[in-house]
């Protein structure tokens, strides 16, 4: 029997399980009434552990809590007075969570490059207005010195000419 999260899985099909499991449970029994303090389990959980574990008959519930995203292979088999059973094979894989995949990835990228793009736009829109600001405010510069000028120049041109009349030039 196993169980996942505390809810039973079946046997016969490899499953994904979601990278939120928090704990895997097997359940191991034999078929012996008779010969059950000589029932020993052999297993090992193949992309997480190395070697070999040993439980006793009564010891029968092997627990793993919290297993990194991956694929594993749960192997067991009896040993009875010295005598192994054939392996017996279970595989399973924890699915790695949504911001470990490359699409995750791929669309951070993107966010990071079409922000970078927005503030450079604002930039130099900001840019651009105070440009507009600074040109405007010469232009009203200059129409003010223009303005100052005329009046003092036509001033200048009447007295010359009045010179020149009074001079009968």
């Amino acid at each position: 029997t196993i169980l996942v999260n505390d809810k039973r899985v079946n046997l016969k099909e490899d499953v994904t399980l979601n990278y939120k499991t928090k704990s895997v449970s097997i359940e191991l029994s034999s078929k012996s009434l008779k010969n059950r303090d000589d029932i020993t389990y052999k297993y090992y959980l193949e992309g997480y552990e190395e070697e070999w574990h040993i439980n006793s008959y009564k010891d029968n519930v092997i627990n793993y809590k919290l297993l990194p995203a991956g694929d594993y292979t749960f192997r067991v088999k009896a040993v009875c007075r010295g005598i192994e059973s054939e392996v017996i094979d279970y595989n399973f894989k924890i699915a790695k969570p949504f911001w470990e995949s490359w699409w995750f990835y791929g669309l951070i990228a993107l966010l990071v490059i079409l922000l970078t793009w927005l503030i450079y736009r604002r930039v130099l829109r900001n840019q651009l207005k105070e440009t507009l600001l600074k040109n405007e405010l010469m232009a009203t510069k200059l129409t003010a010195i223009k303005s100052q000028m005329n009046p003092h120049f036509i001033f200048n041109s009447l007295n010359s000419i009045q010179d020149l009349v009074l001079k009968q030039d």
